[in-house]
């Protein structure tokens, strides 16, 4: 591909949604910054890294200028915050993964006065911790459907191939283990990402293409192998399948698998 940039520094600016880092391969040392927005950025000079956290125009090219204001006239104030992180390349992602999931998950602090505060010190819904390279995405009644006694359940292994020697490798979630302080499990299906079609009915198109080899190629390599002894084990199955002893979902890394559960109150 031959290709002439004329706007060097437009040419090769990049949405940031939660990070950006650089490497030093001959000193195995990688800078990260993470950011608690999307924010323009790239490394325009070797060694470097700049974000546009903020731009006000007051001229622009042909008539068009980017000059927001404020109720009081004056230009818009962007805060944030930056983290940096300086580590060697192979620990990088088990430190700024964990710590961009803390950036965007940060509690909400809220206030009242003091006299209506129900005090509790802590509180925590999972009888047992989630993996640490299983994030759990979603815990939800559905929007849709026959929502009674219905959950809908999504985890996300956000851990790439090669970012990690051991956080890199597949995960194992036991959904039972996990909600036996909530609730009971009593039936659970897998679902389409978005949730609106059972995965047993999920019907992938097939592209032509000039490589025949891709076209051949084991696209369920990376499929999850979901739930064991239980679920969805059988995937011709319409049903969603009554739980045994278990339900052990396998996460392969960069991974989200969606569920609905149908659950009972505990002791019922």
């Amino acid at each position: 591909l031959n290709m002439s940039v004329f706007e060097k520094v437009a040419g090769n600016y990049y949405p940031v949604n939660s990070r950006i880092f650089i490497q030093d391969t001959r000193r195995d040392a990688q800078l990260t910054v993470l950011t608690d927005s999307s924010q323009g950025g790239s490394s325009i000079n070797k060694g470097s890294i700049e974000l546009m956290i903020h731009r006000r125009l007051t001229a622009g090219v042909g008539g068009d200028n980017l000059n927001e204001t404020g109720y009081d006239g004056e230009g818009l104030i962007v805060r944030g915050k930056h983290m940096l992180v300086l580590s060697p390349i192979q620990e990088a992602a088990s430190i700024h993964r964990p710590l961009a999931q803390e950036m965007v998950l940060e509690p909400l602090l809220l206030f009242s006065q003091k006299s209506n505060i129900f005090h509790k010190s802590s509180e925590h819904s999972l009888a047992v911790e989630m993996p640490k390279n299983v994030h759990l995405l979603t815990l939800q009644t559905p929007d849709f459907g026959d929502v009674e006694n219905t959950v809908l359940v999504r985890l996300e292994h956000y851990f790439e191939v090669g970012d990690d020697v051991v956080l890199s490798e597949p995960a194992t979630v036991n959904l039972s283990r996990v909600f036996q302080s909530v609730f009971k499990i009593e039936s659970i299906e897998e679902m389409t990402l978005t949730a609106n079609l059972p995965k047993s009915e999920e019907k992938r198109l097939q592209w032509k293409v000039k490589d025949e080899r891709v076209a051949d190629a084991d696209t369920t390599a990376r499929e999850p192998r979901q739930l064991h002894d239980s679920a969805i084990a059988d995937t011709t199955a319409r049903e969603p399948k009554q739980l045994h002893d278990s339900a052990i979902v396998h996460l392969e890394p960069f991974q989200i698998v969606t569920f609905l559960l149908k659950v009972s109150a505990i002791g019922q």
